[in-house]
């Protein structure tokens, strides 16, 4: 099949650092060239992939406006779903697969061929003047809960992440003695509740990501002192993989209604249970009691540290395998692709 994937410009495919989103779409640009597809991405300068590569812009948008801003749509994204239906236009694909903005989604009634549109994120307020006019735009979700949020949409397919766990070493002989925090620095994610419970814990805190909400983050500073609590920024695969593959346990005290959780699968492939709150897809990417805890509260949480050895680290790493690798990520879109377009 003649495939197009349409990446963010945010940074490149794959990103150094974070970037979840590219993350995505590259394991699934490159599996599905594995596969034998004809795939050609969209995405900005300083990207690499095995599949075709069109540049949309020389530079990730990050490093054009100095972070992320989200509050409208850039008109590069404009630039790229035009490039895109040129090219379909051409009869160059047989289907498309944005991973943009979902407020370009209800241009999809517009394209020449079968244009489906994953979300990557929670959905925002605005959801319903969305789903109103979307029409018969596609929609792919990536958990089912995140369907509740906007169930008016025109879905498709639930599709989880994947990943490639190959990359992802573990040892299920032996582990550190420290927690870790590793997502954006911000309230939504639960960065002051993971600090709240190691210290109640009395365990080292291992805090890793960017910062996305800087007045938040010095709230927090006064109580990073460098040994029981300690914050290394941005990681790149290596690092992150040493950090899970090393930690007692993965904590994710998340307050919003979390669309997937891509960190708490890469714990999982480190042989490393997680600690999550009950928000969000939580219940679909952790098996509550096999491969981590499910809780609702900081105390629940101090509570579940103590049951980690409960927790087989070969589980953890089987169900990532079995459940969340990009092999199955890729076979699930293909089948969708197909199906949309009758191949």
């Amino acid at each position: 099949m003649r495939i197009a994937l349409l990446a963010p410009l945010w940074k490149t495919v794959p990103p150094a650092k974070y970037g979840g989103t590219e993350l995505v779409v590259s394991n699934l640009a490159d599996e599905l060239v594995r596969m034998g597809q004809d795939v050609t991405v969209y995405a900005c300068g300083g990207s690499s992939t095995t599949a075709r590569l069109v540049q949309v812009i020389d530079r990730p948008l990050y490093d054009i406006v100095g972070g992320f801003c989200f509050d409208s749509v850039p008109f590069s994204d404009l630039v790229e779903l035009k490039m895109a239906f040129d090219g379909a236009t051409k009869g160059q694909f047989d289907v498309i697969n944005n991973h943009m903005n979902m407020s370009l989604a209800p241009f999809g009634s517009y394209c020449p061929v079968p244009m489906v549109s994953t979300n990557h994120s929670s959905m925002a307020p605005d959801s319903k003047q969305l789903a109103a006019l979307s029409g018969e735009s596609m929609y792919v979700s990536i958990s089912n809960a995140q369907r509740k949020l906007a169930p008016s949409l025109n879905y498709v397919a639930t599709i989880y992440h994947g990943i490639r766990t190959n990359t992802f070493t573990y040892d299920c002989s032996k582990h550190g003695n420290y927690l870790l925090f590793l997502s954006t620095m911000s309230r939504e994610k639960g960065a002051d509740l993971a600090i709240e419970i190691a210290r109640r814990v009395g365990m080292r805190l291992i805090m890793a990501g960017n910062i996305t909400d800087r007045k938040f983050f010095r709230s927090l500073e006064p109580q990073i002192d460098g040994d029981q609590v300690k914050f290394i920024g941005e990681v790149g695969h290596a690092e992150k993989n040493k950090l899970m593959r090393e930690a007692y346990a993965y904590i994710l005290p998340m307050r919003w209604q979390e669309a997937f959780g891509l960190t708490m699968v890469e714990s999982l492939a480190s042989g490393t249970p997680a600690i999550v709150f009950d928000n969000g897809a939580a219940h679909e990417v952790i098996d509550d009691g096999h491969t981590g805890f499910i809780v609702s509260s900081v105390e629940q949480a101090v509570e579940a540290v103590g049951k980690v050895p409960e927790i087989s680290r070969a589980e953890c790493r089987r169900q990532a395998v079995e459940r969340f690798d990009v092999s199955r990520m890729a076979r699930d879109y293909l089948d969708l692709y197909q199906r949309l377009t009758n191949h």
